[in-house]
């Protein structure tokens, strides 16, 4: 997915501005490249407990897939090249456990 061209996005930018030592550009790069967990964390604080099947590839970043997973609960991935089969395939999982 793409959240670079979406007219609003999700995370405090003015923190992460300061964050990131007043990088601007750091900052923005970071809330694009986090939407997915900004709107996860906004759909639990709602109330839906579905499960979720993210969209990257967590196997160079194991820690992060299990801090997410404890974090926001059922939560799987597929990589970036998955396909159709793959991505309905990966549904079925989620939701049959």
């Amino acid at each position: 997915m793409r959240f670079d061209r979406a007219e609003r996005q999700l995370g405090d930018l003015a923190a992460l501005d300061q964050r990131f030592g007043g990088d601007q550009e750091r900052a923005r790069r970071f809330v694009e490249d986090n939407q997915g967990t900004y709107i996860l964390a906004a759909l639990r604080d709602a109330g839906h407990a579905l499960p979720v099947v993210f969209s990257f590839d967590f196997d160079a970043e194991p820690r992060r897939l299990a801090n997410l997973q404890r974090r926001y609960g059922p939560l799987s991935y597929l990589r970036d090249t998955a396909g159709p089969a793959e991505i309905a395939a990966a549904l079925r999982r989620a939701c049959a456990g």
